[in-house]
């Protein structure tokens, strides 16, 4: 890391922090908590409630990315001595400090929450550290999650696909992931510090290089969507996205184009309704379910999936589809 974005240690919490680069010795079983932190305001309180509630976390790490107000002096007010805490000099984006933290944790799992979202589920962590001891050949565990409002009223329920297989079909035309809610163990990953926008898909991708990935099915975090973005960022996160997608279809053997993907996402969405679309989705999943990865009973749920939505729009005997909802509704 430069010199410019070399975050200072609390000397309260940390006086001799390891740089980045450096190998530490895991804890065995414990948890580390990472959390990158910009600006909280008065959001902050809430913030130290939900990371203080998780009683399993060995370590909660904030990393300061150059706030404007006194993240340090406002967590002082926390009795919790399970903090550390580090402040960059420069605004260096959430990659970097989620990178800073990783590196600073000492724990063999790593959980990260972003500084707007909260646990619903007080033993999410222990669920998830449960569920990696069990399966040794998995990497991470994240969970479904409840969308929230700026006004803080739940909006809507997002149910993430659950095996390891379904999430990398997904994983072609979508993002079945967020670092919120997710527990991982200890690896080579680290986040894009040139992504400023959906470079969560790009990290989740290497992890799946690294192991298998689950959700666990329960809703276990609340996810605060922000607002205010404008057309040219949110234009800017999709084509991020869609090139993550290119390149999890390039690696099983598959070149596709933006608009092959479109057309994918849309027909498993429910959104394009035709035969073309089935015919697109038919050829990228007959590649897919011929990897060594797969499981059967997930490719039996996924195959379902898509000869289900083919048979409904052929009944509606319209190629554009007018009846989405109403198809959608009987899918779920």
């Amino acid at each position: 890391m430069s010199g410019k974005t070399r975050p200072r240690a609390n000397p309260q919490n940390q006086s001799n922090p390891q740089q980045p680069g450096l190998v530490r010795r895991s804890l065995p079983l414990s948890i580390s908590l990472v959390v990158p932190v910009y600006n909280p305001g008065p959001s902050l309180p809430a913030l130290l409630q939900t990371l203080t509630s998780q009683r399993q976390v060995d370590e909660i790490i904030l990393v300061d990315d150059a706030s404007t107000v006194d993240v340090r002096e406002m967590i002082q007010t926390c009795p919790d001595t399970r903090f550390r805490f580090f402040r960059f000099e420069v605004n260096s984006g959430p990659s970097v400090a989620r990178n800073y933290g990783i590196d600073a944790a000492n724990g063999e799992f790593i959980a990260l929450l972003d500084a707007d979202d909260f646990y619903l589920m007080l033993n999410l962590l222990e669920r998830q550290r449960a569920f990696l001891l069990e399966h040794p050949d998995h990497i991470y565990v994240g969970s479904s999650f409840v969308k929230v409002k700026a006004d803080g009223d739940f909006e809507q329920t997002f149910t993430l696909a659950e095996t390891d297989t379904e999430i990398r079909w997904e994983a072609l035309f979508s993002a079945p992931w967020l670092p919120s809610g997710c527990l991982m163990r200890r690896n080579s990953a680290r986040f894009d510090p040139k992504q400023r926008g959906c470079e969560d898909n790009d990290f989740f991708s290497k992890l799946l290089g690294l192991g298998k990935g689950h959700n666990l099915g329960e809703i276990g975090f609340g996810y605060f969507m922000q607002g205010g973005l404008s057309s040219i960022h949110q234009s800017s996160n999709f084509i991020n996205l869609l090139r993550t997608n290119q390149q999890n279809l390039h690696a099983i053997g598959i070149e596709a184009s933006f608009e092959d993907i479109l057309t994918l996402r849309g027909y498993m969405s429910g959104a394009m309704c035709s035969e073309a679309a089935f015919n697109v989705t038919k050829i990228v999943f007959d590649r897919f379910k011929a990897m060594s990865f797969c499981d059967q009973l997930s490719i039996a749920k996924i195959q379902h999936s898509i000869e289900s939505r083919r048979h409904l729009f052929n009944a509606s005997n319209k190629s554009g589809c007018p009846y989405r909802s109403e198809i959608n509704a009987q899918m779920a």
